[in-house]
Parts: structure tokens; C-alpha cells; sequence
């Protein structure tokens, strides 16, 4: 597993910023993640590993997938 918590966190502390990754990475993936955390009430997260296909795990507890264009999805079992 990969750690992009800082990719999270980007996207979190800097939600009016565009992303400065290529769509479909997982940079892209967490950030995007981080962004949609923060627009939905979310706390900011303490560690998000790489999941497989186009999904993140935050705090070793929720799942989130990435689907075409922007949408987030929270996968949790």
C-alpha cells in the first residue's frame, strides 16, 4: 500500500484549488478524496493508503472510490 495522505491533505486544506495531478492516479485519487472530505463535513484524515482499482482507504476504516470525472463514492463495506 502506498501512503497519499499528503495528496489528502492537499486536497482538503485547499478545496478552491484545481489539482496539479493526472486524473486517475492515485495522487489524483486521494486528493480528490481530501476535497470531497472537506465540501461534506468531513475531518480532515490521519493516514490514507492506495486500495485497489480507483479507491482510497482513510484511517484504515472507510473506503472511497473515484469514478469517471469527479464523482466520489463512499464504498465502505
Amino acid at each position: 500500500m502506498m501512503d497519499l495522505t499528503e495528496y489528502a491533505w492537499r486536497g482538503y486544506d485547499a478545496p478552491g484549488v484545481d489539482a496539479a495531478y493526472m486524473p486517475g492516479s492515485d495522487a489524483y485519487i486521494a486528493w480528490r478524496v481530501g476535497k470531497w472530505l472537506r465540501a461534506n463535513g468531513g475531518a480532515r484524515p490521519a493516514a490514507v493508503t492506495s486500495g485497489p482499482g480507483y479507491r482510497v482507504v482513510v484511517d484504515a476504516a472507510r473506503v472511497f472510490e473515484v469514478w469517471e470525472g469527479e464523482e466520489v463514492q463512499d464504498v465502505t463495506g
